[in-house]
């Protein structure tokens, strides 16, 4: 039997909201927590009673209490029922989970250390925020919650099938078969993709092909995904574009009116303009209604050109994780 983990809220104010889902995080993750300053057990003497629900209290540095609740099966193994950690001042809960797992005895302190899910069949939900999951082994349930999360997994792309059906994710691999449910990016080794077609990702991969009339590269679209995902509109990103160097080339400078409504239907739709849509958009740009720049964006988030892109979008945008 596997863990059920629980992301709550509070932890992502204080910058723990990923579980240790990579070794980057990892390390952030133990920086923050700071070094161990304390352990209460529940019990008195050297070792708890064998059969006997135990529990140990770890104090970290940082100002975090890490808590487990374990039973002894034999003087070498423990299993493990319960992890928690909490913010110490205000008792804000961060990370809770219940289960069952078998552990050394002598690893239930880095168990809280390490703060990660084990290899085994877990189940993990995240919180509203933006979550970094990992399953490790096993066959894993990942739900995401809120915000745009990201599973991580240890192997290259090409280790790992991945199947969609309907909002679910299945991914098979090494790791195991993990399914995953609102989940917006699966990071791999090698490289990560992101399947929000409607979210930030997808607003930024159909911009880069409107602005610019080519797919977007990996770590551009990163860049701009994660700007967005901070909480910055597509209506800034969509001036940004404008003032590139590769889009003043494409478009050029002091264009008319309708010379650069005429440029957009050919970069972006591919077709002539026609009569209807090019005094539309020409009345917009004409009167002040809307600038070049939300016009870009009304080409880019068009029916049209999401009907165009859909196919090559929804088997996963490939970004720089």
């Amino acid at each position: 039997m596997g863990m059920t983990y629980q992301i709550h809220d509070a932890a992502s104010k204080y910058g723990l909201g990923n579980m240790a889902a990579s070794t980057a995080l990892s390390t952030a993750n133990q920086n923050l927590l700071g070094s161990i300053v304390s352990i209460t057990p529940s019990w008195v003497g050297d070792a708890p009673a064998l059969g006997q629900p135990a529990a140990v209290a770890v104090g970290f540095a940082g100002g975090f209490t890490g808590n487990i609740g374990f039973t002894l099966t034999s003087y070498t193994t423990i299993v493990v029922t319960s992890i928690s950690y909490v913010h110490t001042a205000s008792n804000e809960t961060l990370l809770s989970a219940n289960g069952s797992m078998a552990f050394s005895a002598n690893d239930v302190t880095a168990v809280l250390a390490e703060q990660r899910v084990y290899a085994s069949g877990d189940t993990l939900f995240g919180n509203s925020f933006n979550n970094a999951l990992r399953g490790f082994g096993g066959n894993d349930t990942i739900d995401g919650g809120g915000g745009n999360d990201t599973a991580y997994f240890n192997g290259a792309r090409s280790l790992y099938q991945i199947t969609q059906n309907g909002g679910t994710l299945t991914v098979s691999g090494p790791d195991g078969v993990d399914t995953l449910r609102n989940v917006e990016r699966v990071a791999f080794s090698d490289k990560a993709l992101a399947f929000d077609t409607g979210g930030s990702a997808g607003q930024a991969y159909r911009l880069y092909q409107a602005a610019f009339d080519r797919k977007p590269d990996t770590g551009g679209l990163a860049t701009w995904m994660n700007y967005m995902d901070q909480g910055h509109s597509l209506t800034e990103v969509s001036t940004m574009f404008q003032q590139s160097t590769e889009f003043i080339t494409k478009y050029g400078t002091n264009v008319s009116t309708a010379q650069f409504v005429t440029l957009l239907y050919k970069n972006v739709l591919h077709r002539e303009p026609d009569s209807g849509g090019f005094a539309m958009w020409s009345n917009l740009l004409d009167t002040n209604q809307w600038g070049r720049a939300d016009v870009l964006i009304g080409f880019s988030e068009s029916n049209e050109n999401k009907a165009a892109l859909i196919g090559v979008m929804q088997s996963g945008m490939e970004f720089v994780a």
